[in-house]
């Protein structure tokens, strides 16, 4: 079979029959005539299980999917609302400590600051003055 490609220029007639030619080689149905028929079918029955599963997925409604989710959330629900109730339960502390700072976990154990002073120079720049012991 030859494939012919129209375009709207006569000149590219010629090129377009030679792609077809071309592409023609490619077709795996050149030289079977039910190649393609054959091909449907067995696509078809390989996916047999796959489009009735489909088929029966269209099927369900909204309480149908509510229901098979409730087995799986109520219980979940329930122990989540049982873990917050113990924890509620639980006696509050009188002392409540405070929370660590960032700043607090940088600095921890360095010690004191180290003086510094920042001083403007005539030509608008910054001088960093510091002592060190």
């Amino acid at each position: 079979m030859n494939l012919i490609f129209w375009s709207s220029e006569s000149d590219d007639d010629r090129r377009d029959t030679q792609v077809g030619s071309w592409l023609g080689e490619l077709d795996p149905g050149r030289d079977d005539a039910t190649y393609w028929m054959r091909f449907h079918r067995d696509v078809v029955d390989g996916s047999r299980f796959e489009l009735a599963r489909r088929r029966q997925a269209a099927e369900l409604t909204v309480v149908g999917v509510v229901s098979s989710w409730s087995r799986t959330l109520v219980p979940v629900a329930l122990a989540a609302a049982a873990a917050a109730g113990i924890m509620l339960a639980q006696p509050r502390l009188d002392q409540v400590e405070p929370p660590i700072l960032v700043e607090d976990v940088l600095t921890m154990g360095l010690g004191d600051p180290m003086p510094a002073l920042f001083v403007d120079d005539e030509e608008g720049g910054l001088l960093l003055a510091s002592e060190i012991y």
